[in-house]
């Protein structure tokens, strides 16, 4: 599915222009010569944590309060680290006993300027629509539930621009394995294909189908874009950070496959060949692989996060949009 972006009115609504991107000071030292080289080019910050959580947005979040950034945290997070982000940034905070995860939600805003929210449904087994209404300042008929490809929504989807949401179709992932070139390492090409197809049949006996995910989002008025983008453990073109610019163009950052095997380096080139075909308003791409001496036998740091940890570079980061100017 190719979209004209600009024939339909664009303007990324969901899509926020960042004003910063938040790390924990003490984990994010793989890979934060890449983010600073990626925040300077893009012309937004790189601010620091340390509440010693790697994955930085799964036990906060921020959200626009009076026009202003404000971070949401459930009782995981330590009062210390909130009352240092305020001294040091200025950004207000309130500890919940509840939080829709970071990971397993979207904040997003329609033209009329109304947020929107998209929340896993494995999130609204201890809180309903009214205490997220209340506490994320969202009408309870603009939050909507959707059915879980994975563990968490940003494992499999990603909004670019309100009311496109790219969503992984594992039929276009095999199709671009069956493609790949098996003479740049036959051995790689033997053993990444057998693991997804592993990965695919326990991923599918305990999570829902794409096309499930699909359904819930036309009906609450999406757009899906299916693209192949998961090959497994290691390999997640959907866990993603995206800048809008000015000019209504989007920049994607994502986890690299650059490693010492050229097959599995291949994937990330033809991801990007695949995104640009159905994203006309894609200007940067950015994958992020962490430090070279992070590098193992067919695989980079940022892969084996995402294989033995079970998080790439979304879960390491959390974005602060910039209010002022966002929708």
């Amino acid at each position: 599915m190719k979209l004209n972006f600009l024939s339909q009115n664009f303007k990324g609504y969901d899509v926020a222009p960042l004003k910063a991107i938040h790390l924990e000071q003490t984990t994010s030292e793989p890979i934060i010569d890449e983010m600073n080289s990626i925040a300077q080019n893009e012309g937004f910050e790189i601010r620091k944590w340390d509440d010693y959580d790697k994955w930085t947005q799964d036990f906060k979040m921020i959200i626009e309060k009076q026009g202003k950034p404000h971070v949401v945290a459930n009782n995981r997070v330590d009062l210390g680290s909130l009352e240092n982000i305020q001294k040091t940034y200025g950004i207000t905070s309130e500890s919940l006993d509840f939080i829709a995860t970071g990971g397993n939600s979207f904040i997003g805003k329609y033209p009329n300027g109304k947020k929107w929210m998209l929340i896993g449904e494995s999130e609204l087994k201890t809180k309903d629509f009214q205490y997220l209404s209340e506490k994320y300042g969202i009408d309870i008929e603009n939050i909507f539930a959707i059915p879980q490809q994975n563990y968490h929504l940003d494992m499999f989807m990603r909004p670019i621009g309100y009311p496109y949401i790219l969503v992984d179709n594992p039929k276009l992932s095999a199709k671009m394995l069956s493609n790949s070139n098996i003479k740049l390492s036959p051995m790689d090409y033997v053993n990444i294909n057998k693991n997804f197809k592993y990965f695919e049949q326990e991923r599918a006996s305990h999570y829902s189908s794409y096309k499930d995910t699909i359904k819930a989002l036309e009906k609450a008025g999406f757009v899906p874009i299916e693209i192949g983008g998961v090959f497994g453990l290691g390999i997640n073109f959907m866990n993603a950070i995206v800048n809008q610019h000015k000019n209504g163009s989007i920049s994607y950052i994502t986890n690299s496959t650059d490693c010492d095997s050229p097959y599995v380096s291949s994937l990330e080139k033809q991801f990007e060949e695949q995104l640009r075909k159905k994203i006309p308003n894609l200007e940067n791409i950015y994958f992020v692989h962490g430090k070279k001496e992070y590098y193992t036998e067919a695989s980079n740091y940022m892969m084996d996060e995402l294989n033995y940890r079970g998080g790439g570079i979304h879960c390491m980061t959390m974005e602060e949009p910039d209010f002022a100017v966002w929708g």
